[in-house]
């Protein structure tokens, strides 16, 4: 990545031993120099039996921030800022019941687009029977539903022989486009 923004980073000095297992709650102290009225993300990460802490350096705005409340709830997330499109945007992960999903926000709040992970048997019908024909006997890598202001499409990854091919589904089932790495 050649920006540090939003990479998950060790804070230098910090490793808070534990010791022992944790079987109440213990408290820590932990003094980090943030810019004001800035969003930043801290993670704790029990590691080897110590805890490391993480903070994001993603500096998020507060219309990202409802973006992400609104789409996922009180879901925990990961973020990291890219750029999409040629503009600065977010990009969040999180697991809910399983699955993954991703959210690419503008910084402005806009949802460039979402992707929710998804089984085969999962598709629309016709999106689903075009998808059976065209993946044929290869390997299925993942399914993503994705929904933009525009519309809904359906990603199809597959393998064969090391080579990877996605598929770019309408919601109706026509093949959109196919894309061979």
């Amino acid at each position: 990545m050649s920006s540090r923004a939003g990479r998950r980073e060790p804070v230098a000095g910090v490793e808070l031993p534990i010791g022992r297992p944790i079987i109440e709650e213990q408290d820590y102290r932990l003094g980090l120099r943030v810019r004001p009225n800035k969003t930043y993300g801290i993670l704790l990460e029990l590691k080897d039996g110590q805890v490391v802490v993480f903070f994001t350096t993603a500096v998020v705005t507060r219309p990202v921030l409802d973006t992400i409340r609104r789409e996922l709830g009180d879901a925990p997330y990961s973020i990291e800022r890219k750029t999409r499109d040629g503009w600065l945007a977010y990009e969040v992960d999180t697991w809910i019941r399983g699955r993954h999903i991703e959210l690419n926000i503008y910084a402005d709040g806009a949802l460039r687009d979402r992707r929710d992970e998804m089984d085969l048997d999962e598709l629309p019908e016709p999106v689903g029977q075009v998808a059976r024909r065209h993946v044929g006997s290869r390997r299925l890598e993942s399914i993503d539903k994705v929904t933009t202001a525009r519309g809904v499409t359906y990603d199809v990854d597959t393998e064969e022989r090391g080579r990877d091919i996605e598929y770019l589904f309408a919601e109706g089932g026509s093949l959109l486009r196919r894309h061979d790495d």
